[in-house]
């Protein structure tokens, strides 16, 4: 027993991963909630990290976080080639798993409109419209391995996507002097928008971790062997 914990011991691989971070191109177009990449984080290191496959050990990311703010380095931002290698050595690792998302896609499907007459405040009365449909998030990210030498392991891609109902009030005037009730409040709720958006999206976040984690456990333990 001795003889196959030293085995392991000697064969296992430590992975540094760092926080996942968004491409210029998703961040410019602002699709994507700030919360998405916490959400991603959060699952790898909850639900995947702990799990790890034999020969393989990921570094706490708390401690990978820290050694990253004692470098100076910005949460997502970039780390050059020596900036890596003194990354791995300071955390005893021998990999770094960088998780770039790419792309995230909104995709609505099933459509129907209702058109629904509001009370206006001072009389009258207001022309607005109830969409109702299915609103989905594919997401891409791209998964890179790269080794204490600088050399990379692997780069793959991988995707996910969930999807929900929603719907949302359009009114082209002041929504303020629409008299609205409860319900009414949230289809026009900016807020209530932006979190059936990001209830979505963290969504997908939990489903693009499975596939995050499957690639960073096969390229470590294909750089094992």
């Amino acid at each position: 027993r001795e003889i196959q914990d030293e085995a392991v011991d000697l064969g296992t691989v430590h992975v540094a991963v760092l926080p996942t971070r968004l491409s210029p191109a998703v961040t410019s177009a602002e699709r994507i909630a700030p919360e998405f990449t916490r959400a991603l984080d959060d699952a790898l290191e909850l639900d995947h990290w702990v799990g790890s496959p034999l020969f393989v050990e990921v570094v706490p990311p708390p401690v990978t976080r820290r050694a990253l703010r004692t470098g100076g380095v910005p949460r997502g931002g970039d780390l050059d080639g020596p900036g890596l290698r003194l990354l791995l050595s300071d955390l005893s690792a021998n990999v770094v798993a960088i998780v770039e998302v790419t792309d995230i896609a909104p995709t609505k499907s099933n459509i129907d409109t209702d058109i629904v007459e509001i009370p206006l405040d001072g009389g009258g009365v207001a022309t607005t419209r109830l969409e109702k449909g299915r609103l989905q998030y594919t997401v891409r990210a791209d998964v890179e391995l790269i080794d204490e030498r600088g050399r990379q392991i692997r780069r793959t891609t991988v995707s996910a996507s969930a999807a929900e109902r929603y719907e949302l009030g359009i009114y082209e005037g002041d929504v303020r002097a629409l008299l609205l009730n409860r319900r009414q409040r949230e289809h026009f709720d900016p807020d209530f928008i932006a979190a059936q958006r990001l209830a979505i999206q963290e969504a997908a976040a939990v489903e693009l971790a499975d596939d995050v984690a499957r690639r960073v456990f096969d390229g470590t333990l294909g750089y094992a062997r």
